[in-house]
């Protein structure tokens, strides 16, 4: 086994990406850049009427989970490898992911915790509740956030890649374009 811990990000990683992030960006007049950042810099009232219209979208996002997730993680559960969720969802998103799979991760780290993605800390958070060294961990996930925070914490990194989306493989350990291929980079099939 390569890995003794995998911590995964949620949209697009374990769930098919449903949340138009485009729409939110127009709505809240964010062209570019990384959303957290810009909304943490805004004034109370705006920044708390932001994550409102956030919440709303993700509450209301349809929850489609990935062909194969749920066996992955039955099978990494017995191999005793320990499982995570890293993401900037907030915790009722993380809630209701975690009810359809009806699957309870070991430790999960959303946008309300002290430190978010691509913050080296997250993972490092992780690293020190399950007493493990960096490279026994693969952070798996579907944007350059994950990868960086992974890579910046000493973790392995593997992308998770959508098709039609982004490629950020170049920057990972490993791409895995879908839950077969994960099991191979994890268990070394």
């Amino acid at each position: 086994m390569k890995f003794k811990a995998v911590i995964f990000d949620m949209d697009g990683t374990l769930t098919v990406p449903t949340i138009d992030f485009d729409l939110i960006r127009k709505e809240l007049g964010i062209p570019d850049g990384d959303m957290v950042n810009v909304i943490a810099s805004w004034p109370e009232a705006r920044r708390d009427a932001a994550w409102a219209l956030i919440q709303k979208y993700e509450s209301e996002s349809k929850i489609i989970i990935k062909d194969g997730v749920l066996e992955c993680l039955k099978k990494f559960r017995e191999l005793g490898i320990m499982l995570g969720i890293l993401t900037r969802n907030s915790a009722d998103g993380v809630s209701r992911v975690a009810e359809k799979l009806r699957f309870d991760f070991d430790m999960v780290l959303t946008r309300e915790h002290e430190y978010v993605k691509p913050d080296p800390e997250t993972v490092r958070c992780f690293l020190r509740e399950w007493e493990l060294e960096p490279g026994e961990t693969l952070v798996v996930g579907d944007y350059i956030h994950d990868i960086e925070c992974a890579r910046n914490a000493g973790a392995r990194s593997c992308f998770y890649f959508n098709s039609g989306s982004r490629f950020y493989g170049d920057e990972s350990d490993f791409t895995v374009k879908n839950f077969r291929e994960l099991e191979a980079v994890v268990i070394g099939e």
